[in-house]
């Protein structure tokens, strides 16, 4: 390993290797560091108080404001739909809208299936079932192409 010359007081030279250099170098970074973390610690306990208890800026009760708003529109927008907010009225009103969405179901499978009778829509059907026919083929073709060929057996031949 190398050697480094520290010169100590007037001129007297002592050899120290390389590798006890890096650990003494290690070591005084580890007490650096150990140092400066007690020392951010002690900052940060002395901080804490102040940090805590500051008053608000007006930009940052702003803030506050405007969430709490948005919080309670969004309570808003939701409460026509939450059973907590009732009255004979509003159950009646939310029966009639059930049953309109109910309605509107039926119609709309009752459209998809009348749309399907219409001679463009059922070519279109055809030609998906074939794209889908032609796809499984191929898949199937690929997965016989992939199987490895089954061994075939050693044929014995006898011997008189």
């Amino acid at each position: 390993m190398g050697q480094i010359d520290i010169l100590i007081g007037k001129g007297n030279g002592r050899v120290i290797d390389m590798g006890k250099c890096v650990v003494l170098m290690g070591m005084c970074m580890i007490l650096a560091a150990v140092g400066f973390a007690e020392d951010a610690a002690e900052a940060q306990a002395v901080q804490k108080p102040q940090t805590e208890t500051p008053a608000l800026s007006p930009m940052a009760q702003r803030a506050e404001k405007l969430n709490e708003a948005i919080r309670l529109e969004r309570l808003l927008r939701g409460a026509w739909t939450n059973p907590k907010y009732t009255s004979d009225e509003i159950a009646a009103l939310r029966k009639r809208l059930q049953e309109l969405q109910t309605e509107q179901e039926r119609i709309m499978r009752e459209l998809r299936e009348k749309v399907e009778t219409v001679p463009e829509v059922q070519a279109v059907r055809m030609q998906i079932n074939l794209l889908r026919a032609e796809a499984n083929a191929l898949a199937k073709q690929a997965e016989a192409d992939d199987k490895p060929a089954a061994p075939q057996g050693r044929k014995e031949t006898e011997t008189k």
